[in-house]
């Protein structure tokens, strides 16, 4: 039953990762950028799915954002806006994936 859970989790976050950033994918920004942004999207997202309750769905979003590394996903948008200074794509693409 874990290993299912583990699978349907692995699952959801493919999902959440594939689709984020509310669906703003920008062509024009670099590959690393956006994937940075599509974590800090999903790892929004599932923090507001945290409840603090010790349920059964709250290890589930622990799970994913484990996952998803969102322990350090703020250190890898500073990296991100270090590396592509005053680009301004990059910085909306950023800014929209920390919004709720």
């Amino acid at each position: 039953m874990a290993a299912m859970n583990n699978l349907a989790a692995a699952a959801v976050t493919a999902a959440m990762v594939a689709g984020c950033v509310h669906g703003n994918v920008q062509a024009d920004i670099p590959a690393d950028a956006q994937r940075v942004a599509d974590r800090l999207d999903a790892c929004t997202h599932f923090s507001g799915e945290f409840n603090g309750d010790g349920s059964e769905r709250d290890r589930e979003v622990n799970t994913t954002m484990t996952g998803l590394k969102c322990d350090t996903v703020e250190e890898d948008v500073s990296a991100i806006r270090n590396r592509y200074p005053n680009n301004r794509a990059v910085d909306a693409v950023l800014d929209a994936a920390s919004q709720p």
